[in-house]
């Protein structure tokens, strides 16, 4: 027999002159957005891989155009509400893609000007609105990096004297707002955009410039991530580019999701037996390889089985909406103080869910389904959480030796769902959420369960980021 041949990368000829030199309009530029919630570090880590870059990070920042415009109005200090306020009549008169049009007419000029070269990077901070996350998505080398960071961390990196917030109360109106704007197309929509992230990167820690662990974490990304995209774009063979065990039931997990019929939000979990082997530790060579996993069950939110999902239902809506509505007919006095609510606002779900009574209480923070009361509504809900149905679909399933079960979910599980967790002898969830429910989380801490954020390429990037 003949000697094995190996595979050796393939790299594809440098693009023609012409090309080279509109580099950003032929769509050969490494473009990265940044999303997240405020206070996660989108900032920190856009203009951080600027500065690691050198000469190749171009960075750019969507809010500029949102001062310039308040500026434009004799505003020069602007409150988080005021920005938030003016992005919003921004992306509703202008359009949606109003503020990455603007941006990329700055990038343009810099293009003009001789800036980009094949290596130069694009950084573009601040996406907070799915249609800003479509615009780009036309661009053949964008990506999309969501930051994330749990909440008392960015709370405390952004409450206090000297901070954005005077008082934590002012944070969370911020965040609640940044989270999610109902139905406005225009609102912030940071949730959604979280969901379409092709990268996720945790930022729990405070890195200071010029010390070696700030280093490291730059220098990492750019290993990880920036350099198989730039191998990828010019046809290269990564031989060393493998997804983590994480990335790969990660994916799983969000390709059961897919399956769900649900109006709102599609979520999909997976139940893998993990297990490490101690003897050959130090002698695999590539991350990972003394572990093997064995996918035991998957399931999806979903009503339970012969039963017409909602958008089949003789109302065609949201069981947990109609749900909603039904409670603000309840709500005819402040729950606080007993006033008697305006005849405009009672009976509305949603006037009610905005309104602040004279007491200074904001109804928001007592009526279920919003605020911290996301979660509330949950049990009302007709379908089997995705959490619920991979459960049941271990079905008594034992595993024995020194390994354990891990649940991969696609968000983070609600309290029913965590008390079914840790029931089940899952001592590890894996969740790529950023809103974390604190019950659910106390309920787990309790049961021995450790929670994991997951970090690396999601299915949106997984076979871009992982080719064949």
């Amino acid at each position: 027999m003949g000697k094995k041949k190996t595979r050796k990368p393939q790299i594809a000829k440098p693009p023609p002159a012409e090309v080279q030199a509109d580099i950003y309009r032929a769509g050969r530029t490494i473009m990265l957005g940044f999303t997240g919630s405020i206070g996660s570090g989108c900032t920190f880590l856009s203009e951080g891989l600027r500065d690691s870059l050198g000469s190749d990070g171009h960075y750019y920042r969507l809010s500029r155009y949102i001062y310039e415009s308040l500026r434009d109005q004799g505003i020069h200090v602007p409150t988080t509400a005021q920005l938030q306020n003016e992005g919003n009549r921004l992306r509703k008169e202008r359009g949606l893609q109003y503020l990455v049009e603007r941006c990329s007419e700055d990038i343009t000029q810099d293009e003009e000007a001789g800036k980009f070269n094949e290596n130069s990077v694009i950084l573009i901070d601040g996406l907070r609105n799915t249609g800003e996350v479509q615009t780009l998505r036309t661009m053949s080398n964008f990506y999309l990096i969501s930051v994330h960071a749990d909440r008392d961390t960015r709370k405390d990196r952004l409450v206090g004297t000297g901070k954005r917030f005077a008082a934590a109360g002012d944070f969370d109106v911020a965040d609640r707002r940044d989270f999610e704007e109902g139905d406005m197309a225009w609102g912030q929509k940071v949730q959604l955009c979280n969901d379409a992230a092709d990268i996720i990167v945790n930022n729990e820690d405070a890195l200071t410039k010029g010390t070696a662990e700030r280093e490291r974490f730059f220098s990492h990304f750019k290993t990880r991530y920036l350099t198989v995209m730039r191998a990828i774009r010019n046809g290269a063979y990564v031989p060393d580019a493998a997804p983590s065990i994480d990335e790969v039931l990660m994916t799983m997990a969000f390709c059961a999701s897919r399956r769900s019929s649900c109006m709102k939000r599609k979520v999909g979990a997976v139940v893998a037996y993990i297990r490490q082997f101690e003897s050959l530790a130090g002698k695999v060579k590539r991350l990972e390889d003394d572990k093997r996993y064995q996918v035991i069950s998957s399931g999806h939110n979903e009503v339970p089985l012969g039963t017409p999902p909602c958008r089949l239902s003789p109302d065609e809506e949201c069981y947990r909406d109609a749900a909603k509505w039904g409670i603000s007919a309840l709500f005819k006095h402040c729950p606080s103080c007993g006033k008697e609510l305006p005849a405009d606002v009672a009976d509305d779900y949603d006037r009610i869910a905005e309104y602040s009574c004279e007491c200074g209480v904001g109804l928001k923070e007592c009526l279920p389904g919003t605020g911290e009361k996301r979660g509330r509504l949950l049990d009302m809900c007709r379908a089997l959480h995705a959490e619920e149905n991979a459960i049941l679909g271990l079905s008594g399933t034992c595993k024995s030796g020194d390994g354990e079960l891990v649940l991969y979910t696609t968000t983070f599980p609600c309290n029913l769902c965590a008390n079914k967790i840790v029931e089940a002898g899952i001592k590890t969830v894996v969740y790529a959420e950023p809103y974390p429910m604190k019950e659910a989380k106390e309920i787990l801490r309790l049961g021995g369960v450790t929670p994991k954020k997951f970090e690396g390429v999601k299915s949106t990037a997984y076979f871009r980021i992982y080719p064949s």
